[in-house]
């Protein structure tokens, strides 16, 4: 039984040392994946950014905040859905706490925060998932729209203003940001074939 059982684990050790690695990019896919993550990032931004800007004109900063409460994630759902990918956003501090970053998320907005204060120049990332799936990573900067929602308590942000967005979301940790901060990141998921396809 004794001389069975060892030959059997080293086998199933040996067969698990054996899976295949993900296959790292080619530079072709990851110029193609990455302006193909560029592109729907881009997409995206501009529609909640024009849909944030009319709610504020429209009803100020409350309104702007139910539209982020109630029809942000919709939105950018059938966006996603429509390019074929898995989208959405999240930070190190939440206002929403269904937008929770993953272990790697975490370490990718830790890095991006860290470039960000040694003045370097952010830059997308892609990793591979597995032979068919690629994570797509994009820094978001604090725009001036930002700092109505996100600004500094009593600055950027009034006391008033963010009533309405601790009645919503009581508790909200996104708000001291300043110009240019990283205030989060885009993670995607996209599969790979999409670099034959763009």
């Amino acid at each position: 039984m004794i001389r069975f059982l060892i030959p059997m684990a080293l086998f199933l050790a040996i067969a698990g040392g054996c899976q295949p690695e993900p296959t790292s990019l080619t530079e072709a896919e990851q110029t193609l994946l990455t302006r193909k993550g560029q592109d729907i990032v881009t997409e995206v931004a501009t529609v909640l950014s024009s849909a944030l800007t009319k709610s504020i004109a429209d009803g100020g900063v409350g309104k702007a905040a139910q539209y982020c409460s109630f029809i942000a994630v919709p939105l950018v759902d059938t966006l996603a859905v429509r390019h074929g990918v898995d989208v959405r956003r999240t930070s190190n501090r939440l206002r929403n706490a269904k937008n929770a970053p993953t272990d790697r998320e975490r370490e990718v907005l830790t890095q991006y925060e860290q470039q960000r204060a040694q003045g370097a120049q952010l830059q997308p990332l892609l990793e591979v998932i597995d032979a068919h799936t690629v994570a797509y990573y994009q820094p978001i900067v604090v725009q001036p729209l930002c700092l109505q929602c996100h600004g500094k308590l009593g600055e950027t942000l009034p006391e008033e203003n963010y009533s309405f967005i601790k009645y919503l979301y009581p508790n909200d940790e996104a708000i001291g940001y300043a110009l240019d901060d990283v205030r989060g990141i885009w993670s995607m998921r996209m599969p790979r074939q999409a670099s034959q396809n763009h």
